[in-house]
């Protein structure tokens, strides 16, 4: 298997997160540092778990009130989390396995 470089990820990471809200505190270079060792897949399913942050605190804000109508963009916190996730799956997983960990 092919593993990219810290520049090569963050590169992957601009093309996965183009289309999404991103807050403009991420800073990707720091994400692509973290992720030495993952594959473009896992930048993928990352990026999936970050998004599905922000939207889980939606449904929850729709449950407590009427206070926000939009789903908030990724922030860096959020990415920090699916990283956390990624690698635990990695290290449980071993062979490319993924674990479906919490993120709460």
């Amino acid at each position: 298997m092919f593993l990219q470089s810290q520049r090569q990820r963050e590169e992957i990471l601009k093309l996965i997160l183009e289309n999404e809200s991103v807050d403009s505190s991420v800073d990707l270079v720091d994400v692509s540092k973290e992720t030495d060792g993952f594959s473009g897949s896992d930048l993928r399913e990352m990026c999936r778990d970050a998004a599905l942050l922000c939207v889980r605190d939606f449904v929850h804000a729709q449950n407590d009130s009427v206070s926000e109508d939009f789903i908030r963009p990724i922030h860096q916190n959020d990415m920090q989390k699916a990283v956390g996730k990624m690698k635990k799956s990695k290290t449980a997983g071993g062979h490319g396995v993924l674990q479906h960990a919490a993120l709460d």
